[in-house]
């Protein structure tokens, strides 16, 4: 099999981007744009629509890349496989990381899995924004929400609820809201869309809220927050250090917003590769999961039980 011009499609096909796909691979643009071309000569096919300003996949080239991200996965397991007596792991780990949950745990424990396997790289990507992860390149996603699509396997991470959440500032200008109802006349940090679904454990109440304040991003909601741009719904984990310190303040804090659930997501459609199952291993021992909860963690970091 002729592998040329691979390596270096799938980089563009995952990037968008033959300048960025040549800065991972160590070459110069043109080295990368030379190879993608031979081997569209080679296929008989174009695989890229090519603009100044982006570089988008042709249908053959969305169902060449998901053929060939499947063949270098098996064929990077085979080699792991047999990659020697201590079983060291090679290849790039690539991982989305979505929702506040990424930076909180997830960076220090693979920053602690690259350095048991020195071999291995690790690239992460950060996104609130849904990834195919086939036709992305990705081996792993940190996710939170339900599982939609059924070509995904999953290990539940934790199931955590969100806290609304507001700044001392904030709340001394516009006041403290006393019911759920009250969030309507309020600036209210939203992710998307306009509805709240709220519980205090005995009934549900869905909110219609708004703002001038719009990000799909939990850490720039948190900054808002405490910025005093308004009242943002955060996880529990996420906020606990701002809550101990006084620097947001729980609002309503008999309601919550409904429980979320983390997953760490894979395509269970092609073979797993041994560096995602040994990752999945590790977060089980590390973190417990059967009995795992953010703020137990977060108890544990501090000392305490």
């Amino acid at each position: 099999m002729d592998w040329d011009g691979i390596d270096e499609f799938l980089e563009v096909a995952q990037s968008n981007s033959f300048s960025r796909a040549a800065e991972r691979l160590g070459l110069s643009n043109s080295q990368v744009s030379k190879r993608v071309a031979k081997l569209e000569a080679r296929l008989g096919a174009r695989l890229l629509y090519r603009t100044t300003r982006r570089v988008t996949l042709t249908d053959e080239g969305l169902r060449f890349s998901k053929l060939a991200t499947a063949a270098r996965d098996k064929l990077q397991a085979a080699e792991a496989s047999i990659g020697g007596a201590a079983g060291e792991l090679r290849g790039t780990l690539r991982i989305n990381l979505a929702g506040a949950f990424q930076e909180e745990f997830l960076v220090p424990l693979l920053a602690k899995f690259q350095q048991m396997n020195p071999a291995l790289e690790v690239q992460l990507d950060f996104t609130d924004a849904p990834v195919d992860l086939v036709a992305d390149g990705y081996d792993l996603s940190i996710c939170e929400g339900p599982l939609l699509d059924s070509s995904l396997g999953g290990k539940p991470l934790a199931a955590f609820h969100k806290l609304l959440v507001a700044s001392p500032d904030y709340l001394a200008r516009a006041g403290t809201p006393r019911k759920p109802a009250d969030l309507a006349g309020h600036e209210c940090l939203v992710a998307s869309g306009h509805q709240w679904i709220l519980n205090n454990g005995r009934k549900e109440q869905r909110v219609r809220v708004g703002g001038r304040w719009r990000c799909a991003n939990s850490h720039a909601l948190r900054q808002a927050a405490r910025s005093g741009v308004g009242i943002a719904s955060l996880p529990d984990f996420g906020v606990a250090k701002d809550l101990e310190r006084g620097t947001l303040v729980e609002v309503l804090p008999e309601w919550k917003y409904h429980e979320v659930q983390a997953w760490a997501a894979y395509p269970e459609t092609r073979l797993i590769p041994p560096r995602v199952t040994r990752f999945l291993e590790l977060m089980s021992r590390e973190w417990q999961l059967d009995t795992f909860s953010p703020l137990k963690l977060r108890a544990r970091e501090r000392g305490t039980t």
